[in-house]
């Protein structure tokens, strides 16, 4: 029974390998053909991100307008936002994460919609805190910009694929070693 199950779980996790692997070539491809840097898709991410945090600043009674991929606070061109930092590819890894891992489709589609925007809203709200971040204190900006909030983001989409494993996937069963 144990050699069984020990069977079934390596199984499993070469044929996640697999998939990895498959699904990271597909990803090239499409990067190097229809998704390139700065074209369609990475432009309107970029935009999107750009005009929300703008939006969400105005609502809450700041002052701020955007470019297509510029955000001015208070007058200021304060953050520029480009394709490496919109947050797709982190989106793309999240996505393919949960794609790959045993689960219901119907709940990986959900659970993967949901993610996504908790990734866009969390990136859109690195983009007003770098945008305020560069007003208050430039001498921050550069080592907040590079570390602390790609650290936050990171953290969340961590936070994300655990909550993925412990409470939705089945992958949990591959690790659980209880042999009883």
């Amino acid at each position: 029974m144990i050699v069984e199950q020990q069977y079934h779980h390596n199984h499993q996790l070469k044929t996640i390998g697999i998939r990895a692997i498959l699904l990271f070539i597909l990803w090239k491809l499409l990067q190097f053909t229809l998704i390139q840097e700065d074209g369609l898709i990475d432009s309107a991410i970029t935009e999107s991100i750009v005009f929300m945090s703008s939006f969400f600043i105005n609502f809450f009674g700041g002052e701020a307008y955007h470019t297509a991929s510029t955000l001015y606070i208070n007058g200021i061109k304060s953050v520029f936002v480009g394709s490496p930092c919109n947050g797709l590819v982190i989106m793309v890894i999240f996505s393919s994460f949960v794609a790959l891992t045993p689960g219901k489709v119907t709940t990986k589609i959900v659970y993967i919609l949901v993610g996504l925007l908790i990734i866009y809203l969390s990136n859109t709200l690195r983009v007003i805190m770098l945008g305020y971040n560069y007003i208050q204190d430039l001498e921050t900006f550069n080592f907040n910009h590079k570390y602390t909030y790609v650290i936050i983001v990171y953290s969340i989409v961590f936070a994300l694929w655990m909550l993925w494993i412990e409470k939705f996937s089945s992958m949990k069963d591959l690790f659980n070693t209880n042999d009883q």
